[in-house]
């Protein structure tokens, strides 16, 4: 193995789904820090999670290049000491207004720091277009519309003001 699989991170002992996308993003923070502790009692490098606890939190994983047989058998070994972790909420009105409130809040503080952004959609409509898998007005589609947010990066962006 030259590279390592590609659903590397998707535990192989999913539970069922959140019921929240706060609950959700707990775990998934609180398994990733798990697996950074586990990999590094195994003898890897830390593993960087990112934003642990916000929507966009993600993990870069580290010194797999030596290793990546030990290293993917490692990861499975780690997911499945933490147990079983609750797959992403099904989406529900609910969810998809809570996605709506955190895109206005970073919204709101992107003008705030001077940028220009496009009206957002109302939250009924916000709603709507993800209730049929075809989300519009993200905060995401928006800064690559801008050509100084756009330069910056989403990963700028996000972390100025979280969504």
């Amino acid at each position: 193995m030259t590279e390592l699989p590609h659903d590397i991170l998707i535990p192989k002992n999913e539970g069922a789904p959140a019921t929240t996308e706060a609950e959700y993003i707990k775990v998934k923070s609180e398994r990733y820090l798990f697996l950074d502790e586990c990999l590094q009692d195994k003898g890897w490098p830390e593993q960087i999670v990112h934003d642990a606890f916000r929507s966009k939190v993600s993990v870069t994983l580290q010194g797999w290049e030596s290793d990546p047989t030990r290293f993917a058998s490692d990861v499975e070994t780690c997911y499945e000491a933490y147990g079983p972790s609750p797959a992403p909420p099904a989406l529900t009105r609910d969810i998809a207004a809570e996605g709506w409130e955190r895109q206005m809040k970073a919204r709101d503080c992107l003008k705030e720091k001077g940028f220009s952004l496009p009206d957002p959609p109302s939250r009924e409509a916000y709603v709507d277009a993800h209730m049929r898998g075809e989300p519009t007005g993200t905060i995401e589609l928006d800064i690559r519309k801008n050509e100084e947010l756009s330069s910056l990066g989403s990963a700028w962006a996000y972390e100025q003001c979280p969504w």
